[in-house]
């Protein structure tokens, strides 16, 4: 069926102030930040935000702006068309529970993302972690646009050369993190990104599963494993990832039905079955046998695979 993608607003480098009131032992101090390194996509705006670069990360010897950067410019549209196809134009006509309220507010997807904000928070007493249907598909939706990237820029465009930890993290042909973690769903992974524990922050150089922007890049490298079996076209590849998300829009009745648990295996089991349907091919048990090691424990729910491993 055919989408409506509405055009979209760019704001470039714009001075966003963030001033904060903190506490100290004598009072209060107030204190003011730029938000910089980073981009965002607004879904209720339909608008993408470069911000600039801070003297810090210039003294690293990376110069562009983030809006010359192929592979973030390409990375924040495809949230924009994954927006247009999962949730339609009008952010509020469709199912709340697979939406992320944080959606392009999270603090942007190129810098140290998953670091808390320096906003001071009230004493509270502390609540069990919760991830929510929307998260899951929040990280999906990174992953997402990693590929919109990966499939539609020419191979030379593709990288974050220079961006400490991200050149090799958001690499979708990269096997592993930074730190040399593998890049699958393993039971570390799921068991930490799930977990009611909030982890404390270590910034890019450790990987923390439970950053949306992590199990995105998860997915997005075994999507595109996957795939990898089945054809070598770009174009047949994007195909696929264009009609798994136009499958989630179809079935949002009933992933709603789901635990976030099992929306996570469902969604990557739904893209297999989206590269079988489009390619018109058929699984065997070498590629069933990868599909088990990039997510333990999912293939038993694929018809596709059953009685091949």
């Amino acid at each position: 069926p055919t989408v409506q993608i509405d055009p979209v607003a760019l704001k470039i480098n714009p001075n966003i102030r963030e001033t904060y009131v903190m506490p100290t032992a004598n009072g209060a101090v107030t204190e003011t930040y730029y938000r910089t390194d980073n981009a965002y996509y607004q879904p209720s705006e339909k608008s993408i935000t470069f911000l600039p670069h801070s003297k810090a990360l210039r003294k690293t010897g990376f110069s562009m702006s983030f809006w010359e950067v192929p592979m973030v410019a390409s990375h924040e549209y495809g949230h924009h068309i994954f927006q247009s196809i999962v949730f339609g134009t009008q952010t509020s006509a469709t199912t709340p529970a697979l939406m992320s309220k944080k959606s392009g507010l999270m603090g942007g997807c190129f810098g140290d993302h998953e670091t808390p904000s320096r906003k001071p928070k009230k004493n509270k007493i502390a609540q069990p972690r919760k991830v929510t249907l929307a998260d899951v598909v929040g990280s999906y939706n990174e992953g997402f646009a990693d590929l919109m990237s990966y499939y539609t820029l020419e191979n030379n465009e593709r990288g974050l050369s220079g961006v400490k930890c991200l050149e090799v993290s958001r690499d979708v042909n990269s096997a592993t993190f930074f730190d040399g973690k593998p890049k699958n769903f393993s039971r570390e992974a799921m068991a930490s990104f799930f977990s009611t524990v909030e982890e404390t922050a270590r910034g890019c150089e450790v990987t923390q599963y439970q950053g949306i922007h992590v199990i995105g890049s998860i997915f997005a490298y075994s999507a595109n494993r996957f795939l990898n079996h089945l054809t070598d076209s770009k174009d047949d590849k994007l195909a696929v990832t264009l009609l798994w998300a136009q499958a989630i829009k179809t079935n949002a009745p009933y992933l709603v039905l789901y635990t976030p648990e099992n929306l996570n295996r469902a969604l990557f089991a739904m893209f297999v079955k989206a590269g079988v349907k489009k390619l018109n091919k058929s699984l065997d048990n070498a590629i069933c046998a990868d599909l088990e090691k990039i997510y333990p424990g999912m293939t038993p729910s694929l018809s596709e695979c059953k009685g091949l491993i």
